[in-house]
């Protein structure tokens, strides 16, 4: 209980006690240790109390191996994890699938394949196969090394095993998109929509960028909307792909870099101003219309100038340059100082409205 709550040394202690007073720990006492120390990136600590486990004549089981492994190959210690490794397969144990993944993982990341081969051999011969993960993890293997068509291959069989996940559908799909097989990774894209893979914010982002590389922005807004009546919680990612959208479609460097801080600095409309932005670029002004009405009238305290500067952008692209110089005053009256993006869209209404003489003395 003591090393669960990440009590360790307190665990620890109570190991050397039990020793001192004539009793031996259990492998399972020793494991629990040693399990929080790698956990927890001790690794020198998990490696002493392995050895007072040997000291004390209990024999490490495969959780105590797999909990070193996997502490030494999350941390970029091929070799260390290699080294218990072996002494694991020495002293009778096989390794598990979840071993193994890990040591797979490690030698695609420093683009061992030869490695990565070797551990894929062992994975499929053991009993009962791979499993799921294992697969997941054989195609990030070959997709960090850039072999496609191995990637490929593997994500096939597993699709005629009927074993995918989104996790299979999204490795293969970046993997596509990393190497310019746009038409490729949108395959993929409309398969996981097709098949209900689309779950969550990581998975819808994923294909948003599969999208917005491909130019469908369309099918972006439908996606982001999707999303919205999901109600999942938009994320940096999201914000990132929206604003990749607004620099192709040259909105004001300005007016980019100021929703960007908004987000930053945690202002809760960042990113609907953002997306009513991209709205608006891209002709949907029924769309961004809707959404900037609902920003204005947002229970959101002391609205700052991004958020009318971005209503003001809004009603100018849709025509109604009258709405859009009553926001501007709005703004004024509740004192927010309108700033270089405010100008900028002002003069952008004034100029789509044949009003550009005698009225810059407003700005």
């Amino acid at each position: 209980m003591l090393s669960g709550a990440n009590l360790v040394d307190q665990a620890r202690n109570l190991t050397v006690e039990m020793q001192e007073m004539g009793f031996k720990p259990d492998c399972k006492t020793f494991s629990a240790v040693i399990g929080c120390y790698a956990r927890l990136g001790q690794l020198s600590d998990a490696v002493d109390v392995y050895q007072e486990m040997l000291r004390a004549g209990v024999k490490p089981n495969e959780v105590v191996y797999g909990s070193i492994i996997n502490g030494f190959a999350e941390h970029g210690s091929l070799d260390k994890a290699l080294q218990y490794f072996h002494l694991m397969k020495e002293s009778g144990l096989s390794a598990n699938l979840v071993v193994l993944s890990t040591l797979l993982k490690s030698y695609s990341k420093v683009g061992d394949l030869e490695g990565v081969k070797s551990i894929y051999e062992q994975m499929q011969n053991m009993e009962g196969g791979l499993d799921l993960v294992a697969c997941n993890s054989m195609i990030t293997a070959f997709a960090e090394l850039g072999l496609v068509s191995e990637a490929k291959q593997t994500f096939e069989n597993l699709k005629e095993t009927g074993c995918t996940n989104s996790t299979s559908y999204e490795i293969i799909m970046d993997l596509y998109k990393d190497v310019g097989l746009i038409d490729e990774a949108i395959k993929i894209a409309e398969e996981m929509k097709l098949l209900g893979l689309l779950k969550d914010c990581v998975s819808y982002n994923k294909v948003l960028i599969c999208y917005a590389v491909n130019k469908q922005y369309h099918e972006c807004v439908e996606l982001l909307r999707e999303m919205i009546s999901k109600k999942l919680l938009l994320n940096g990612r999201t914000l990132n792909v929206l604003l990749t959208i607004l620099k192709k479609g040259e909105f004001p460097i300005e007016a980019i870099e100021q929703l960007e801080s908004c987000y930053q600095e945690g202002k809760p409309y960042a990113l609907q101003a953002t997306y009513t932005a991209m709205y608006s670029l891209l002709g949907m002004h029924a769309l961004a219309l809707e959404s900037a009405q609902t920003l204005l009238e947002s229970e959101v305290d002391n609205l700052d100038s991004a958020a009318y500067n971005v209503a003001i952008y809004v009603y100018t692209s849709a025509g109604d340059f009258e709405k859009a110089l009553n926001i501007y005053m709005k703004m004024r009256d509740k004192h927010v100082e309108p700033d270089i993006v405010t100008h900028i869209n002002l003069v952008g209404c004034y100029g789509k409205a044949g009003m550009v003489e005698g009225n810059f003395a407003e700005l």
